[in-house]
């Protein structure tokens, strides 16, 4: 029985200082290293990695201050980097079989702000031999709105929280995957909110928020909204349209439709909003752009009018057949007389070198001088009457 306790005993002994000796000569700066040359390449330059500090965690590594910045290069300039991702922490697992093969697959856990987030990655090769998401499941559980916007760039002051899910499969790239995107919420107050936000317009008031109840179905990389409902008691919003992924997420392209409906304390905001107003009495608008800035949003109406422009004026044409030419205009109608009178001074001309051809040359007179193609026919005029051109 002695020798079982000490056997025990040791083998307790060993792990302490095997796990202490591990933590006192972590390889910290070198894995720092390591892990910013891994990322740089891995994306192919586009993405740089920067922490403070990292430090084993089971399987894996924990870090402070991580933050991830794009990359992006101007023909004969220096490398500009914008930062889109910062966590005050993270804890990664990683899979070691999925190292031996080069497509690392990560588990773990960030905080950011206030707010916690899980996550489960995996990757894989492109066929350029980079690094690309096939797996991407994400779940924060009443994650502080404030927070949420700071991630997406937005200038907002809020309290409540929202529970957001993602679960992304794609195997074969972005343009291929499927999935679904959940974002929920109840009980949430903006107390302020960057006018840009709103059209240049200041609110000056706090905006309670109801409910939020937004689900987006994700098929072939086209992420359709199945449920769009901002609900309040100053204005409801319903959104519909859809995201086409990219395989860069931050030039994934948004065509979404905005349906606002103000509430009595927000009357006094609708007549700047006419030009917008449907015939049911709410205001239509239409969003487009990257997601890597805020989409620019126009009202329906003019996205309308534009198109109804582009079709009538555009010339309509008939493959195979003849093309229906537009009517001539007063320009061209002009250029045409003016060539038609050059071409009949030049036929007299040449007929008056005819008529004088037997006698001998003599000083070039004004009428055999060469006529100035861009000089105005009007200042012409020969030297008899018979000659006269106005």
């Amino acid at each position: 029985m002695k020798n079982v306790v000490f056997a025990v005993s040791g083998l307790i002994w060993f792990a302490l200082v095997f796990l202490l000796t591990f933590w006192l000569t972590f390889p910290s700066e070198s894995i720092i290293e390591r892990l910013k040359y891994e990322v740089f390449t891995g994306s192919g330059g586009d993405y740089a990695l920067k922490l403070d500090s990292v430090s084993p965690w089971w399987t894996g590594l924990s870090g402070e201050m991580v933050q991830l910045y794009s990359v992006h290069t101007p023909r004969g300039g220096e490398p500009e980097s914008q930062l889109v991702f910062a966590a005050e922490a993270a804890r990664v697992k990683v899979g070691l079989f999925s190292l031996l093969q080069s497509t690392p697959s990560v588990s773990g856990g960030m905080r950011i702000g206030a707010g916690e987030v899980d996550f489960d990655v995996e990757t894989t090769l492109d066929k350029k031999d980079r690094l690309a998401l096939s797996v991407l499941n994400v779940q924060a559980d009443a994650f502080p709105v404030v927070d949420l916007a700071a991630i997406a760039g937005a200038a907002i002051e809020a309290t409540g929280t929202l529970d957001m899910s993602i679960a992304l499969d794609a195997p074969d790239g972005m343009k291929a995957a499927g999935g679904k995107v959940s974002i929920r919420g109840k009980d949430i107050l903006i107390t302020k909110m960057d006018p840009s936000l709103t059209g240049g317009m200041d609110l000056g008031m706090e905006i309670p928020l109801e409910s939020v109840d937004i689900v987006l179905d994700i098929t072939q990389g086209k992420a359709e909204f199945s449920k769009g409902r901002i609900q309040s008691a100053m204005a409801n919003v319903d959104l519909d349209g859809s995201l086409m992924l990219r395989d860069d997420l931050s030039r994934s392209s948004a065509d979404i439709g905005v349906v606002l409906e103000l509430g009595d304390e927000l009357a006094i905001f609708k007549s700047f909003l006419n030009d917008a107003k449907g015939t049911d009495g709410k205001f239509h608008y239409k969003c487009t752009g990257s997601l890597a800035r805020v989409p620019r949003c126009v009202s329906q109406s003019r996205v309308s009018s534009i198109s109804d422009r582009r079709g009538t004026t555009r010339a309509p044409s008939n493959r195979g057949g003849s093309v229906a030419r537009p009517s001539t205009t007063r320009t061209e109608t002009s250029d045409e007389d003016r060539e038609k009178r050059r071409e009949e001074i030049r036929e007299r001309l040449r007929q008056r070198r005819e008529g004088a051809g037997g006698s001998s040359p003599a000083r070039p007179s004004d009428d055999d001088r060469p006529i100035d193609e861009g000089s105005d026919d009007d200042d012409y005029r020969g030297d008899d009457d018979d000659d006269e051109f106005v």
